[in-house]
C-alpha cells in the first residue's frame, strides 16, 4: 500500500503511529487497520523525535523509517505489529 504524503515534525511514536493508522485506513477505504503495539518496558526508545516528510512510500517502509528514528525494530506477530527497543 502506498502512502501519498506524510509529514511529521518532532512527533512521538505514539503520534506518529496514530498518523500512519489514519493513512492507512483511509488508503485502504476502511478495509484494513493495523494493530500496533509498543513493548518497552524499560523505556529505551528515543522519545520524541520522529521527523520526516515523504511522498508517495510504501507503509511498511514508511513504518521502518519511523522506527528508526527511536532507535526500534519491528516484529510482525500475527495479529499486531510490535515496536521494540533494539
Amino acid at each position: 500500500m502506498i502512502i501519498p504524503s506524510i509529514q511529521l515534525e518532532q512527533a512521538t511514536l505514539e503520534e506518529a503511529l496514530q498518523v500512519l493508522v489514519i493513512q492507512i485506513k483511509r488508503e485502504s477505504e476502511g478495509d484494513f487497520t493495523p494493530n500496533f503495539i509498543v513493548q518497552d518496558p524499560g523505556a529505551d526508545l528515543k522519545p520524541g523525535v520522529i521527523t520526516l516528510q515523504l511522498e508517495k512510500i510504501p507503509a511498511d517502509m514508511l513504518l521502518q523509517y519511523i522506527v528508526n528514528q527511536v532507535k526500534g525494530k519491528i516484529r510482525y506477530d500475527k495479529y499486531v505489529i510490535a515496536i521494540t527497543p533494539r
